[in-house]
């Protein structure tokens, strides 16, 4: 059943729309794995479709999203606040994502780490990355393999 495509593309136009939307500027194209993200935000999809959407950035750029979404400059932000802002945007990307695949499924409160994110005998489907004020985001979608999950 996770034999669904998610084109790259795809995943570029939904968060693109999304930065604009809740972030107030449109973010550029950057290139994948073009630097290891410092804090990861996950959401996983379950249901229909399984897999997991992973939303990456430097400690400075989870600021920065943190300062856009809670309108606090980015010196008065604490950790959690930090979490809570990059785990947001993984959930509205995660929920995006998930309203172009099959269903019905269900998505997963976020869960934010430092440090490298491994996901465990999962495919890759989807990855793009951004530029936003310097920093870079990555955003990538792993399903789970044929038979977990449903």
């Amino acid at each position: 059943m996770n034999a669904v495509a998610v084109a790259d593309t795809d995943l570029l136009a939904i968060a693109g729309d999304m930065w604009a939307s809740y972030l107030g500027d449109e973010p550029l194209p950057s290139i994948p794995g073009f630097v290891a993200p410092e804090v990861n935000a996950t959401v996983s999809i379950v249901g229909g479709w399984s897999g997991v959407v992973v939303v990456g950035a430097s400690e400075l750029g989870a600021g920065l999203v943190g300062s856009a979404l809670l309108q606090v400059p980015v010196d008065e932000l604490t950790s959690t606040d930090v979490d809570d802002a990059l785990g947001e945007l993984a959930n509205i990307i995660g929920g995006n994502v998930k309203s172009t695949l099959p269903g019905p499924s269900s998505l997963s409160l976020p869960v934010v780490s430092r440090g490298a994110v491994r996901v465990d005998r999962a495919v890759l489907l989807a990855e793009a990355a951004l530029e936003w004020y310097g920093e870079n985001f990555e955003i990538s979608v792993w399903a789970a393999p044929e038979g977990e999950g449903e």
